[in-house]
């Protein structure tokens, strides 16, 4: 590894005579930085701008819904909605037993390859330990052009922001492993292989509360409903994200 401090071990100081001087030592860490890394960096920027973004607000939920139901489907961490039409797996029993369930775990999924044609991952991958490995498992898993359905709460959400300002602190889910910004969690995915990737974002309070849910009605909630009101379009605006992307 390029920055790895096994160049020098932590025992020798800098300018003794066991070891280089720390400008020397600087200049030997740069210097083997390969060409690649800038090349790839290049690389992470372009396909960033090419990124489909939409900023208007969308059900995604209805969407997931209706097109899990036209084909082959595995629902991960499904919970006891089960919209997978071929398999439903989360990793303990629900409330409510939903059809074609099983226990498994989506850092080791028990199906061959190129099984299903759509998968949908609704709020599962921030709290798993190895979301690369969940990504690659379900990329196998997908037939060719199979798609992937994919929502996460959305971390650049102008209510952390305000909290922040605040409290100085950023308040986390004591459940969720990972956090992203949209631009991070489309790179992730791109890198297990996924193409034509698309974010969108949703679940604002307006949505959640016509569809019954409890919403507490912080201020920083009604502010960024007072925004969007008023013409503005920003992933700032919504709570959650969702990435729609190909095999």
């Amino acid at each position: 590894m390029p920055f790895s401090d096994s160049y020098y071990p932590l025992s020798i100081s800098p300018g003794s005579s066991r070891g280089p001087s720390n400008i020397e030592k600087h200049k030997v860490t740069w210097d083997v930085i390969p060409d690649q890394y800038w090349k790839r960096n290049d690389e992470a920027h372009e396909f960033i701008q090419g990124v489909k973004l939409h900023n208007h607000r969308f059900n995604a939920i209805d969407f997931i819904i209706g097109e899990m139901k036209k084909v082959s489907s595995l629902d991960i961490g499904c919970g006891p909605r089960g919209l997978g039409t071929s398999a439903n797996i989360d990793i303990a029993y629900p409330p409510i037993i939903p059809d074609n369930f099983q226990i498994m775990d989506g850092h080791e999924l028990h199906f061959p390859s190129n099984t299903f044609e759509a998968v949908s991952l609704l709020e599962v991958i921030e709290h798993v330990e190895n979301p690369s490995q969940v990504l690659r498992e379900i990329y196998r898993v997908l037939k060719k052009d199979g798609i992937l359905f994919l929502t996460t709460p959305n971390s650049s959400h102008i209510s952390i922001f305000i909290k922040y300002l605040r409290n100085k602190r950023v308040r986390i889910h004591c459940d969720h492993l990972h956090t992203w910004h949209w631009e991070m969690l489309a790179w992730l995915i791109h890198n297990v292989g996924f193409r034509d990737i698309e974010v969108y974002f949703w679940g604002y309070v307006d949505q959640m509360k016509r569809e019954g849910k409890p919403v507490k009605l912080y201020r920083s909630y009604r502010l960024a409903n007072l925004i969007y009101r008023l013409g503005f379009r920003s992933p700032m605006l919504n709570l959650n994200m969702f990435i729609v992307c190909r095999k």
